[in-house]
């Protein structure tokens, strides 16, 4: 009896511990998984600008665990500044450290229909003598490891290649 007790305990934590770690999770643009295990239509840009700011916070426009996404503003010649998301806080805070106000950079971006207008999500960034890759060919982020499903992405085709940094 005693024992039945315990595992009725163990299961309940465990279930609300499961819950809790899913709740605090980015949901984003309403889709299950990312845009590299999906067949979504992407809409891909060069954005050459400066950086206008940085945002490190909720992020609405994931679709990752991380509760904290960064972003950084960029703001183009012809006056429209584009909300940019570089990816988990914990992930890209090297990469975003290096993104200073002020700073000229060159993004390799994509959107799907998802995201708002002037929202995009970085794959490269190119700034000065720095080249930063986000994402490889597939869209796949770097910080998404050598997991068991590392090279199946449903995207196909190559995008290009590069190095992390």
């Amino acid at each position: 009896m005693k024992i039945m007790k315990i595992i009725q305990i163990l299961i309940v934590s465990l279930a609300v511990l499961l819950s809790f770690g899913s709740s605090h999770a980015q949901r984003g643009t309403g889709q299950e998984a990312g845009v590299a295990y999906s067949n979504a239509d992407v809409e891909e840009v060069e954005i050459s600008g400066v950086v206008t700011g940085k945002k490190t916070g909720p992020c609405k426009n994931s679709t990752g665990r991380s509760t904290s996404g960064t972003h950084v503003f960029v703001k183009k010649n012809d006056e429209v500044t584009y909300n940019v998301h570089l990816g988990p806080t914990g992930a890209v805070s090297e990469i975003a450290g290096k993104l200073k106000k002020g700073r000229e950079i060159m993004v390799v971006a994509f959107r799907t229909n998802n995201h708002p207008e002037n929202n995009y999500v970085a794959q490269k960034i190119y700034a000065g003598e720095k080249d930063f890759v986000l994402r490889d060919e597939n869209l796949r982020p770097f910080w998404a490891g050598q997991g068991r499903n590392r090279g199946s992405s449903k995207r196909g085709g190559r995008r290009g290649g590069g190095n992390r940094w």
